[in-house]
């Protein structure tokens, strides 16, 4: 993983905020400014190949996980999964 969760061999993610998620997966929060995330080059080159895919799952308009059982369907966060493809360089 691109993101994996941290530990003493991948503590460059220790400092991403996390969310609650309703399976206990790890979920990063990014805020479009200072939450970022810079891979190391020592894991971009671990991927093999010339291609590769990224997959995210993005929520619009706040961090709320669950929204409040009273909120109408209609006016929830939505939510985006987003897959890009492309050209590792070098």
């Amino acid at each position: 993983d691109l993101l994996p969760p941290p530990s003493p061999a991948t503590n460059w993610t220790a400092a991403l905020p996390t969310l609650p998620s309703s399976d206990s997966s790890l979920v990063f929060s990014f805020n479009g400014s200072t939450h970022v995330a810079v891979v190391p080059d020592s894991v971009a080159s671990a991927v093999s190949g010339d291609h590769f895919t990224l997959q995210l799952w993005m929520r619009r308009g706040g961090a709320s996980i669950q929204p409040p059982a009273n909120q109408a369907r209609g006016t929830r966060k939505e939510e985006e999964t987003i897959i890009c493809s492309t050209v590792k360089n070098g």
